[in-house]
């Protein structure tokens, strides 16, 4: 089964990055952040990345293992040009859900 892409608004913050870790754990989800990193950094997804690849059993899958990486987008949502260049990227259909979390503090 081919993993789904997954883009969260927002996931490099706290609730954000939950939520992807949240996705990760499933193991049916390629996640696909985009932030603008206004009040949150990209290591965040490193973090979240690792925590869940150093959790994988010893004989996990290829796709298992892709699952915990995450494509981090920098953007911002009011510029309807930086969100069409990341669904443009994966192309048309390509990206199964979005999960906004994203807000402006």
């Amino acid at each position: 089964m081919a993993l789904q892409n997954v883009l969260v608004t927002g996931g490099a913050g706290y609730i954000g990055s939950h939520v992807v870790y949240a996705l990760i754990k499933t193991g049916q989800y390629k996640v696909i952040s985009l932030d603008n990193y206004h009040n949150s950094l990209p290591e965040a997804l490193v973090r979240v990345s690792k925590l869940a690849r150093d959790e994988l059993p010893a004989d996990a899958s290829e796709e298992a293992i892709a699952s915990t990486k995450v494509d981090a987008h920098q953007g911002d949502l009011t510029k309807p040009e930086q969100i069409r260049a990341v669904f443009e990227r994966y192309g048309k259909g390509a990206i199964w859900g979005v999960v906004h979390i994203a807000v402006r503090s």
